[in-house]
């Protein structure tokens, strides 16, 4: 498809992308662990483009959160999936770039696996009161997931 293409950094900031097809499918599981270790060796592109992802995952908080009329509001932003194993290079951009917009935005860590929020909210949808079951249904999801 033409839209799957693959973004080689540039030397510098000003310079334009250029893009060329990928096999998209494995490419990314692939390369963030390389890009994040180019940029702890110091690799300034690498530094840069983890910075950058950081703030336009802030943006999409902030898209989010605007919609939602959040912007005065208490609340959490789960932040979920191995890309975030990073760590600070990635994420202060982007707590950097919400709290223009939503101050009062908490970061927290998802601690278990997304299956979980998903069997707890198909068991509500069925009539089940959760709350009596969410310790368990979470130590079973972790157990089976991870």
């Amino acid at each position: 498809a033409p839209w799957q293409h693959r973004i080689d950094a540039p030397v510098d900031p000003g310079e334009k992308f250029r893009a060329r097809p990928i096999n998209q499918e494995h490419a990314p599981r692939r390369l963030a662990p390389r890009v994040f270790a180019l940029a702890e060796d110091g690799d300034a592109v690498a530094q840069g483009l983890i910075e950058w992802a950081g703030g336009e995952l802030g943006e999409m908080v902030n898209a989010v959160a605007r919609q939602l009329n959040f912007e005065a509001l208490t609340f959490d932003v789960v932040m979920l999936g191995s890309l975030f194993n990073g760590g600070a290079r990635l994420i202060n951009p982007m707590r950097e770039r919400v709290s223009t917009v939503a101050p009062h935005a908490h970061f927290v860590r998802l601690e278990a696996p997304p299956v979980a929020g998903a069997a707890l909210l198909g068991l509500e949808q069925g009539g089940v009161e959760v709350a009596p079951l969410r310790e368990r249904v979470l130590a079973e999801t972790r157990t089976a997931f991870g």
